[in-house]
């Protein structure tokens, strides 16, 4: 089919496309892989959220209760505890 300038006319992505896929044959992926890749990541998201809840309270736990009364022990000079510290 030539259009009016004598050239031959070009095939619509649509066809094209359609064409692809009737040449290769490829069908569509079903609906369950898709629910079962969100369901997935769903689960290693909470997962990963629990796991980073847990890590969280471990550490307030450890901080709320270590040993701070550092300067006890070197004085009671808290330019000395500072150095120390840092």
């Amino acid at each position: 089919m030539l259009t009016k300038d004598r050239q031959p006319a070009k095939k619509s992505l649509s066809g094209e496309v359609l064409e692809k896929i009737q040449q290769e044959k490829i069908k569509p992926k079903p609906k369950w892989e898709f629910t079962l890749k969100n369901i997935i990541l769903g689960a290693v998201f909470s997962l990963s959220v629990i796991i980073g809840s847990l890590i969280s309270s471990v550490l307030i736990y450890m901080l709320v209760n270590s040993d701070w009364d550092l300067h006890h022990y070197i004085g009671h000079s808290l330019l000395k505890l500072f150095f120390i510290i840092y």
